[in-house]
């Protein structure tokens, strides 16, 4: 028997389950996984042992389903079972994490902080923790569901980028719930308008209604203008005496009226002549008596 074919029988022979094993509770659909894994694993489940390997894969599945555990022992091989029992108590957890991510959640699954903030987030953390790594943690540390659910939307660059407006204090939990929903539409435009943001008047404008800045049709500028101008006239129309104003108005309509009416000859500007006779006009009487 040459060395090729004796490799191949050997491996065979390690992966079918002791016959004590076949004789329990190995479903079919566990005897075609171990089948599966066999030829896609071999190595690995040669060298951890068949017999230990389904074993460990009928606890799992009689704990949390032969479907659950099928689809992470695919994606995965044998390592998924020794992750799952590793990770006590949060076990159904990461297996689920392997199941739907694949290898990609192993950095996850082995990190205690890391696989409690999925457990305590959901899905989106386990995402922006895959997408993102530490910068994710961080994120979603601090700014909780809000963060683990725009992370989950944005690319690594971007992810960067809100780690240094975060660092910088110009990333503030309002535009995380903006990012979650527009994605990296959103992210994109936070980014390039950061120094607008700050203000506070802007921030609130584009939290409120953050589409029509997204697209192009509005501007912050012309918010912050209009912000700006329009406390100067409420302040100005605030402060003015319009009892005094109005005064002054009809004393300068009354005048108008009265130089008018002289100008144009209807009030006579030669002073009157009283009809009773002065002192001097009874003395040249009495003189010419």
């Amino acid at each position: 028997m040459n060395s090729k074919l004796f490799t191949g029988v050997m491996l065979v022979a390690a992966f079918l389950p002791a016959p004590h094993v076949q004789a329990g509770a190995m479903t079919r659909g566990l005897n075609e996984l171990m089948q599966y894994a066999g030829r896609r694993f071999g190595r690995e489940i040669a060298e951890e042992g068949a017999e230990r390997v389904s074993g460990r894969l009928m606890r799992l599945a009689s704990k949390h389903g032969e479907e659950l555990v099928a689809k992470a022992f695919r994606r995965v091989g044998p390592r998924a079972g020794r992750l799952v029992e590793d990770a006590g108590d949060n076990g159904g957890l990461a297996l689920r994490l392997l199941a739907r991510h694949g290898e990609e959640a192993i950095p996850v699954i082995g990190k205690a902080t890391a696989l409690g903030t999925v457990a305590r987030f959901g899905d989106p953390a386990a995402v922006a923790l895959i997408r993102h790594g530490t910068v994710g943690e961080k994120l979603v540390g601090q700014f909780a569901k809000e963060g683990a659910e725009a992370l989950a939307k944005v690319t690594p660059q971007n992810g960067r980028r809100l780690a240094m407006m975060a660092a910088g204090g110009q990333l503030k939990p309002e535009l995380m719930e903006v990012i979650a929903r527009f994605g990296d539409r959103a992210c994109d435009f936070i980014w390039r308008n950061k120094g607008a943001l700050a203000v506070g008047v802007a921030l609130t404008a584009f939290v409120k209604s953050p589409e029509p800045f997204i697209n192009g049709t509005e501007k912050l500028a012309a918010t912050i203008a209009d912000a700006s101008v329009k406390p100067i006239a409420v302040g100005v129309a605030n402060n003015t005496n319009w009892t005094l104003i109005v005064v002054l108005v009809m004393a300068i309509l009354a005048i108008s009226g009265y130089v008018r009416a002289v100008m144009t000859g209807r009030i006579s500007m030669r002073p009157m002549h009283s009809d009773r006779p002065s002192a001097d006009s009874s003395v040249l009487q009495n003189e010419g008596k």
